[in-house]
């Protein structure tokens, strides 16, 4: 099936930007295979390589998609392109790009829209794998930095932005997608191409017309920063890649930085201490920094926050710092959800909450019982089992680890 010298892919965007939708229309062509969420980087980072020959294991664990992952490339007789779909890639790139040379694709959609079904999804409270508080503000900070981290991508980096409206509206559909599959070599294919155009002329006025309104401050932010600059670039454009960009990326940092962006942000979010954007806050930054290995909007336009926002920053960037080290940040957000599952011990949501921070701290037999609890709990909610499934297969996978290398635990 494989051809070993197809070229690996990844496909990042801001979440909620088009990107499970971009790995759909890759899957249609005969030789192109787009795993959905196949490796949870940087989760598996410390226990797996990123690498091709292990991507149909069946001992790698799967997030959640594995079934869907095998329904895909099962009818495909042989892959020129292989490549997986994670939308906050972007935040890791760089050892990621150690680990293994790979291809880059992204997603552009309007940051306005991003930020409103940021909005829905905090609004429901059946989804469990959102936090409350992730709203559309913060949609707006992240798809600053991801376009930092593209106009911050290394001469010779093969990257390719894509246009969300280019890729699934209007008349350019058939041209954005063929230059898709040529940047991954994988040829044309007229029927994956026909296929996908008559598909998205159904959705047309659905996602034409969808009313994407968002909360008047999120609103008056959003033009007020001028957060939709590039949008007019990328409708002409379709596709660009890193060197095309890189002034107008620039000159909008910049203007950021002038407006005071990150100052508006802050004020914004602790308008209401008590709300959960606000209780959202330090796991944001503390995530960010610890995960990024390469700037962040917050150090780049970092000069232009006054002097409290600054210490905020500074001090969690710090804490961040250290918890690569020894783990203080990790082990205060441990802590703050061991005391939140004390305090409500008969809600499904924080046992999984409980469960998804010790499986990032590799605390994975913890992290196990404590998915056991959720589920036990709400015995239809799917996440909670998954998630014990995945923290025991990490659990046998590091244990596996450590014996072959004859590390102690």
């Amino acid at each position: 099936m494989q051809n070993p010298e197809a070229p690996l892919f990844l496909v990042m965007g801001v979440p909620r930007s088009g990107t499970t939708a971009l790995a759909d229309a890759l899957n249609r062509h005969p030789a192109i295979f787009c795993g959905i969420e196949r490796f949870d980087w940087p989760l598996e980072k410390a226990v797996y390589p990123f690498c091709i020959d292990d991507f149909f294991d069946p001992q790698v664990p799967d997030a959640k998609f594995h079934e869907r992952n095998l329904a895909i490339v099962q009818p495909k007789t042989e892959l020129v392109a292989l490549g997986n779909k994670k939308p906050r890639y972007y935040i890791s790139l760089p050892s990621l790009l150690q680990r293994q040379p790979a291809r880059l694709i992204w997603t552009y959609r309007n940051p306005a829209h991003t930020a409103f079904s940021w909005n829905a999804r905090a609004l429901n409270t059946e989804d469990a794998g959102w936090h409350r508080g992730m709203t559309g503000l913060y949609a707006l900070v992240e798809f600053t930095q991801m376009l930092l981290t593209f106009r911050n991508l290394p001469e010779g980096t093969e990257a390719l932005m894509v246009d969300y409206n280019g890729l699934f509206l209007g008349k350019g559909i058939r041209t954005t997608l063929s230059s898709l599959f040529d940047f991954l070599q994988a040829g044309s294919d007229e029927k994956a191409l026909s296929e996908f155009e008559q598909r998205q002329e159904r959705f047309a006025d659905y996602l034409t017309n969808k009313q994407r309104e968002l909360y008047d401050f999120e609103q008056s932010f959003y033009d007020r920063h001028g957060l939709g600059e590039l949008d007019s670039i990328m409708t002409e454009l379709k596709t660009a890649t890193p060197q095309q960009l890189r002034p107008q990326i620039d000159s909008f940092l910049l203007r950021l930085a002038q407006s005071k962006f990150l100052n508006d942000f802050f004020l914004n979010i602790s308008r209401y201490p008590d709300s959960p954007a606000a209780e959202f806050l330090p796991n944001y930054l503390s995530g960010l920094f610890a995960n990024a290995d390469n700037a962040t909007v917050f150090t780049v336009l970092g000069q232009s926050l006054n002097k409290q926002h600054r210490q905020l920053v500074n001090a969690i960037h710090e804490h961040s710092r250290i918890q690569c080290a020894n783990g203080d940040v990790a082990k205060a957000v441990l802590r703050h959800a061991h005391q939140a599952v004390t305090r409500h011990p008969d809600n499904p949501s924080l046992h999984k909450s409980l469960g998804d921070q010790l499986t990032r701290m590799h605390r994975f037999q913890e992290a196990a019982e404590a998915f056991k609890r959720a589920s036990k709990l709400a015995p239809y909610d799917m996440a909670a089992r998954t998630g014990m499934v995945q923290a025991l297969t990490l659990l046998q996978a590091n244990t596996k680890h450590r014996q072959d290398h004859h590390e102690p635990r």
